[in-house]
Order: structure tokens, then C-alpha cells, then sequence
């Protein structure tokens, strides 16, 4: 038979237990604490060759960081180039033709003289009959009217100019979209971590040259239980992450749920990312893909 004093320790006990218990399920009721999270990297790209060549600038290696836009190769373009000045140089012959004005002020000069001509003949004529014989007024009448013809002929002849000077602009953006393609250049700031070609290699479209990799801004994963908790009081909640080092040592970042899984899994959770920004100590990045994380989410009004 249980004496008095074990009756009241085990009571005392089972109090304890029920406080406790009733303190986590609070806790757990406004956060969520995701255990062993991996860091993985956002962008990454295997740069490939976008034309075939020789590439003649080669000019970053392995750990060289670059912003976005800095040249990574470049494929020989001396053709390229050629086509380019060539597109250019029609350009602006044609950009010339189409403002020129000389022909268009030659004619109504002359179209101004042939009608002076044609109408002093006429007034002979009113003076005394047959002064000026009526197959020479007729071909002054002619005159005149080429000359105005002429001037219309100008103006067409502008108009096509310019037509054609949007041609030759066309033809010069294709040279110059054609030296552009063979300049490969970063689409965002990142670290090379591989080269696949070195420099004076001949490349075919699609062969990779190198693999570029953005350390700036990371995700940290992880998967959260769905009979827990609901996708809306996840998504957009700010996010604490405690990130573990060598030897034990801990340090902590901010970030943002920035994509959770719509389709819960086979196992009854789904997929929770967020992203932190990264930052440089030194010459080394203070966060590294593949490092192991906890993240305590905030959770917002369940819906």
C-alpha cells in the first residue's frame, strides 16, 4: 500500500507534467522550430557556349566572382565584327539618302523656271497672235510639268530612302545581336566554381564552358508536418536561422518564407524555403550551401 508521502510526490508529479505539456503546446501554437534545415544555393547555371568558335578571351578561373554583366568568354567574332561595320556603314548611307534634299530643291528650282518660260509664251501669244508657235508652248507646258514631276520623284525617293534606312537599322541590330552572342556575360552576380574549356578551345553551341554560382542569396529548406500546421500561416512569415559551424559554434541570420509546397507528400509534410542574404568575412562566405540549419517561423492567422 502507497504511504502518504509517495501519494503526494507522485500528485505533485502529475501537475508538473500537465503545466509543462500545457507551456509547449502554447509555444508551438504561435511558431514553428524546423530541425536539421539545409542550406542550398538559389541560382546556379552551367554556362553554355551559345556559338561555335574559338574562344579567344577566357578571362575568370575557378573561385574568380563576378557582378552581373562582366564578361565570363568570348567566342571569336572577328566575323561578326566585319558583318558589323559593314551594317553600320550602309547605315548611315542610307540615313543620308533619305534626309537629302539637293534633288528635291533642283526641281521645284526648275519647275519654277520651266513655268516662267511656259507662261511668258502664253502672254506673246495674247500680244500677238502666233508669236511663239503652239508646238513650242506645248513642249515648255511639258517642261514644266516633268519639272513638277521631279519633284515628286524626290520626295518618293526620300520617303523609300528612309524605308530602307530602317532596313539597314534592322541589319545592323542583327550584326550587333550577332557580335553580342558570341560575348558571353554573367546573368547575376556569383562565384565561378568550375571552368570545362580553357582558352584557344574550339566550342560547339551548347557545350558547357563553366559552372556559375550565387552565394549572395541562399535558401534554407526544410519540411514542415501538414496535419500540424496550414501552408497560408507559413508562406511570406519572416524567419529566424541558426546556422552550426565547425566545433560547435552557432550564429544566427534573418531571412523570409519565401516559397512553401502546395502538394503535401506521400508522408504527410511539405516543402518550407526560405531566403537569407549571405555576406562575405574576409575572402570567405559566411553562410555555405549544404550547411545544417534550425529555423523558428513566426506563424501568422491560420485561415
Amino acid at each position: 500500500m502507497m504511504c502518504t508521502r509517495c501519494l503526494l510526490l507522485w500528485a505533485c508529479c502529475g501537475l508538473t507534467q500537465v503545466f509543462l505539456g500545457a507551456t509547449a503546446g502554447a509555444e508551438s501554437a504561435d511558431q514553428l522550430v524546423l530541425q536539421d534545415c539545409l542550406v542550398k544555393v538559389r541560382d546556379e547555371v552551367r554556362v553554355p557556349a551559345p556559338e561555335q568558335g574559338v574562344l579567344m578571351q577566357f578571362p575568370v578561373r575557378e573561385g574568380s566572382r563576378v557582378a552581373e554583366g562582366d564578361v565570363l568568354a568570348v567566342i571569336d567574332d572577328r566575323e561578326a565584327q566585319a558583318a558589323l561595320k559593314i551594317a553600320q556603314y550602309g547605315l548611315e548611307a542610307a540615313a543620308k539618302r533619305a534626309t537629302d534634299m539637293v534633288e528635291e530643291k533642283y526641281a521645284r528650282k526648275a519647275s519654277e523656271v520651266a513655268e516662267v518660260d511656259w507662261k511668258k509664251a502664253l502672254q506673246a501669244n495674247e500680244r500677238k497672235k502666233d508669236a511663239v508657235p503652239e508646238m513650242e508652248i506645248l513642249q515648255k507646258k511639258l517642261a514644266f510639268g516633268r519639272a513638277q514631276l521631279q519633284i515628286e520623284k524626290a520626295q518618293k525617293d526620300r520617303e523609300l530612302a528612309r524605308l530602307d534606312a530602317r532596313t539597314k537599322l534592322a541589319e545592323r541590330d542583327a550584326a550587333q545581336l550577332a557580335v553580342d552572342w558570341r560575348t558571353i556575360s554573367a546573368s547575376f552576380p556569383g562565384e565561378v566554381v568550375a571552368t570545362y574549356r580553357h582558352q584557344g578551345e574550339w566550342v560547339n553551341p551548347g557545350d558547357p564552358i563553366l559552372l556559375l554560382v550565387r552565394f549572395d542569396e541562399l535558401y534554407v529548406e526544410a519540411y514542415a508536418d501538414a496535419n500540424q500546421y496550414d501552408r497560408a500561416e507559413i508562406l511570406g512569415r519572416p524567419v529566424s536561422v541558426e546556422l552550426h559551424r565547425a566545433r560547435g559554434n552557432k550564429f544566427s541570420v534573418s531571412g523570409a518564407i519565401v516559397y512553401v509546397e502546395q502538394e503535401v507528400q506521400s508522408d504527410g509534410r511539405f516543402k518550407v524555403r526560405a531566403q537569407v542574404t549571405n555576406s562575405l568575412r574576409g575572402k570567405n562566405w559566411r553562410i555555405q550551401p549544404g550547411m545544417r540549419a534550425t529555423m523558428t517561423i513566426p506563424l501568422g492567422p491560420s485561415p
